[in-house]
């Protein structure tokens, strides 16, 4: 009743143009003289009524209301604010990326609940690496943790965050144990790389900010300067698969708006599931309009460590690797170069 009652009195306010006062004042002062408490919702997204069109003063006036508002903002803990004039929606890969470009992390946007989502465990990150390890690959993990290996340089230069998926059958080795408490840098996954272990990571990785989830096995080096102009070539990040096109699959991924909507629990409860993990993503994603890209430029074979096996010039991918060769091709790539020229 209180609520009827007011909007029918709203109804009689009346423009005095005759006053030197602005628009808003004579909502307020009219409003008020008839009893009427009103306030003002900051949102420019809103379309608000003028009897004047815009002059100097008016719009000094307007500049000084901003920088009144962005006080108050402040005032109650707000650093930045930002209008997108629709609403926001966290899975949308447009908004997400407006925030971005704003240097607006997006957990930190409010959501439907009015709270910011929950953070994320680590800062956005251009692309999240899962590296496929077993268990009983300990100098493999060992090269890769290096500083010259490829996952350190994209890390050192803010473009990835990576960890090793290793089958939870490993836990019980006491070296795994023991690198798990040293590193944590592992994340144990159920056994064997089939369709529940990517069920898995995308569940495990969907609180992550990112813009790419990528799969690579942990014997397999990628040229980082190849890695950035293909992640470059790959631009938009929408609705986008990328594989190693040879028959070992060492490396596939997704965009973000894919791993999203996979990972949603409606659907991540109902899919099939497959024995291995890339071909369960090329299912998985089936109904849906998708964009399939090769990696080219890559050497990788199961017979490649074998007698007269030979690489091209400039390789994006090179594997499969013994530890002590992806070593010396971590070292060489650091070096500027080509690690091709050991094959």
């Amino acid at each position: 009743m209180v609520f009827l009652a007011r909007t029918e009195r709203m109804k009689t306010f009346q423009w005095q143009l005759d006053l030197p006062v602005g628009e808003h004042e004579q909502f307020f002062l009219s409003n008020k003289h008839k009893g009427i408490q009103v306030a003002v919702c900051f949102d420019s997204s809103f379309p608000h009524f003028r009897v004047n069109t815009s002059s100097p003063h008016y719009d000094a006036r307007r500049e000084r209301m901003r920088k009144l508002m962005t006080s108050v903002f402040a005032r109650v803990g707000v650093a930045q604010s930002y209008y997108l004039f629709h609403k926001y929606s966290y899975t949308s890969s447009d908004d997400f990326d407006s925030l971005i470009e704003v240097g607006l992390e997006p957990h930190t946007v409010s959501d439907d609940t009015c709270d910011p989502r929950p953070h994320p465990p680590k800062p956005f990150r251009l692309v999240i690496l899962a590296v496929l390890s077993e268990g009983d690959h300990l100098a493999h993990r060992h090269t890769l943790r290096q500083p010259s290996s490829y996952l350190s340089r994209l890390a050192d230069a803010q473009a990835c965050y990576w960890v090793f998926l290793v089958p939870a059958e490993s836990r019980r080795d006491p070296q795994v144990r023991r690198e798990f408490d040293e590193f944590g840098d592992i994340v144990f996954v159920p056994d064997g790389w089939a369709s529940p272990t990517l069920a898995y990571a995308l569940e495990f990785f969907s609180t992550f900010e990112l813009l790419w989830l990528m799969f690579i096995r942990d014997d397999v080096h990628f040229d980082v300067g190849k890695f950035i102009e293909f992640m470059r070539e790959m631009e938009p990040p929408r609705m986008k698969l990328f594989y190693d096109p040879s028959s070992v699959r060492s490396v596939f991924g997704m965009s973000r708006d894919m791993h999203q909507l996979l990972a949603n629990p409606a659907i991540l409860s109902r899919l099939k599931p497959y024995r291995e993990m890339w071909y369960a993503l090329n299912q998985w994603a089936e109904p849906f309009q998708v964009e399939r890209r090769e990696i080219t430029g890559g050497h990788v074979s199961v017979n490649f460590t074998a007698a007269g096996a030979s690489c091209t010039h400039g390789a994006s991918l090179l594997g499969l690797l013994t530890a002590e060769q992806l070593s010396m091709t971590c070292e060489l790539s650091a070096a500027g170069v080509d690690p091709c020229a050991m094959f």
